[in-house]
C-alpha cells in the first residue's frame, strides 16, 4: 500500500503475514500483485491484500524488515528504521492494534511502552499514528483454525458476528475514517461501520476483492451462500465439549485453546484443524451445555485434550433460589420465632446451620424434660416422643 500514489489518503494497518495465511486457504485466492494491479484495485474497488515483488530498493528493504521484525520489537533502533521506511514511501498515517498477551501488570506496562514509543516516532517523522492496545488473552474470534477463521469473518462482514468483536472492529474502523477525514467523530464513524456491516456492504466488497485476486466466481458464490464445507476442507472427526457445571462464563483463556491448537492438533494452517467456541464470556450454561467443538484428524482424542479445552471456559458456579421464607403453624411457636429470627439474621447457610444446632439442644432439652427421672418407676421402659421420632430410654430397677 505505500507504494501507491493513494497512500496520503489512506490510513494504513500494519500487521505481519498472519492474515495472508488466512487468506490462502481460499481456493485460488493470490496476495501476489503488480504495481499496476495494486493500483487497478484501489481505483476500482478501494483495497486490496496482498504484496508485491516489483518494488523498488526502499521498499525492499523495507520488506525485508517487516519479515525480520515479524510483531513490532521494542528495540527503538527497529521502530526508527521500520518507520523511517514508512516515511520515505510517502506513508501520512500508522494505525496499529498491539495485543496484550499477559495478564500481569508488568505485561501491560511493557505494551503501553512499546505504543508510547511508535507514537512518539511517528510524530517526529510527520505520520499521524494511532495505537490501540487491546486484551489478547480472551479469544477475538470464535474460531481458531486457519480456514474457520475465514467463516468467522464472513459471518462478521454479514452482520452477525460475535457482538464484543464487532463492537471492537467499528471502533477500529471508525479511527481510520476519522484520521482520513471521512466523519468528524468516532461515533459517527462506528454508526458508519455498523451500517455497512448491516446492509451487506462489507461482506459484498470482501467477496468483490477476492473475485479480482484469483478467487473463482463458484467460490465467491459459495462464501456469499455459507457453504462452507463446500469451500474449506475440515478435519475429518468432531469432539464437543460440554459444561460440567451450571454457571456463568467469567472468562475464556485463550492460551489453553492456543495451546492445544499449537501443541495437540498440528498447529495452524490449512488441514482443518481447529477449535470452534460455542459460548460467550457472561452466558449462563447448564450441565451439557456446548462450550467448544474440536475438530481433529486423528478418529480418538486424547482426554487430556479434551480437560485442557474444558478448563479454559471459567464457570463460577451459581445456584439461584427463589424461595425467601417458608412459614410454618406445625411447630412451636417459639420454634417458628427462632427460625424468622435466624432468616433475617444472616446468610441462608448461617440460618440453616443455626437452625440445625438449635433444633438438636431443643431435641435434648425434649428428652430430660418430658419425664422426670424421679417420677418413673426404676424398671419401666421410657419413651419420649419428639420431632425425631421415638427415644427409649431403659432403666433397670435397682435391688
Amino acid at each position: 500500500q505505500n507504494t501507491l500514489p493513494h497512500s496520503k489518503n489512506i490510513p494504513i494497518t500494519v500487521g505481519n503475514n498472519v492474515s495472508l495465511e488466512k487468506l490462502k486457504c481460499i481456493p485460488g485466492f493470490n496476495p501476489e500483485l503488480s504495481r499496476d494491479q495494486m493500483n487497478s484495485m484501489m481505483e476500482d474497488i478501494g483495497c486490496f491484500v496482498g504484496y508485491s515483488q516489483d518494488l523498488n530498493l526502499v521498499e525492499s528493504k523495507m520488506n525485508m524488515i517487516m519479515k525480520s521484525v515479524g510483531t513490532l520489537s521494542s528495540s527503538q533502533l527497529d521502530l526508527a528504521r521500520y518507520f523511517s521506511l514508512m516515511a520515505a514511501c510517502g506513508s501520512a498515517y500508522y494505525f496499529g492494534d498491539m495485543k496484550c498477551v499477559g495478564r500481569g501488570i508488568g505485561k501491560r506496562e511493557t505494551v503501553f511502552k512499546q505504543a508510547n514509543d511508535i507514537t512518539a516516532l511517528t510524530k517526529q517523522l510527520g505520520i499521524k499514528c494511532r495505537v490501540q492496545v487491546s486484551d489478547a488473552t480472551v479469544p477475538y474470534s470464535k474460531m481458531l483454525g486457519y480456514p474457520l477463521e475465514i467463516q468467522d469473518v464472513i459471518e462478521i462482514l454479514s452482520g452477525e458476528g460475535s457482538a464484543d468483536v464487532v463492537d471492537v472492529l467499528a471502533l477500529q474502523c471508525a479511527h481510520l475514517l476519522q484520521m482520513s477525514k471521512k466523519v468528524e467523530s468516532l461515533k459517527e464513524g462506528e454508526k458508519m461501520v455498523f451500517d455497512v456491516l448491516t446492509n451487506g456492504g462489507g461482506l459484498k466488497k470482501f467477496l468483490e476483492m477476492l473475485a479480482v485476486q484469483g478467487v473463482s466466481r463458484e467460490v465467491v458464490d459459495k462464501l456469499r451462500d455459507r457453504k462452507y464445507d463446500e469451500v474449506f476442507t475440515l478435519a475429518g472427526y468432531q469432539t464437543t465439549i460440554e459444561s460440567r457445571i451450571p454457571g456463568i462464563i467469567r472468562d475464556i483463556r485463550l492460551d489453553n485453546l492456543e495451546r492445544v491448537v499449537t501443541n495437540r492438533l498440528g498447529g495452524y494452517g490449512s488441514g482443518g484443524q481447529g477449535i470452534k467456541i460455542c459460548a460467550d464470556i457472561s452466558s449462563r450454561v447448564n450441565v451439557g451445555t456446548c462450550l467448544a467443538v474440536i475438530y481433529h484428524t486423528e478418529e480418538t482424542l486424547a482426554p487430556k485434550i479434551k480437560s485442557v479445552v474444558n478448563t479454559a471456559f471459567e464457570i463460577e458456579k451459581i445456584h439461584f433460589n427463589r424461595v425467601i421464607r417458608t412459614f410454618r403453624n406445625d411447630e412451636s411457636e417459639k420454634k417458628q420465632q427462632r427460625r424468622n429470627r435466624n432468616s433475617k439474621s444472616g446468610s441462608k447457610e448461617n440460618a440453616e446451620k443455626e437452625d440445625n444446632k438449635e433444633d438438636k439442644e431443643e431435641s435434648k432439652e425434649g428428652v430430660g424434660s418430658s419425664v422426670s427421672s424421679d417420677s418413673v418407676p426404676k424398671d419401666y421402659v421410657v419413651v419420649v416422643h419428639t420431632e425425631h421420632g421415638e427415644q427409649r430410654t431403659v432403666t433397670e430397677k435397682k435391688e
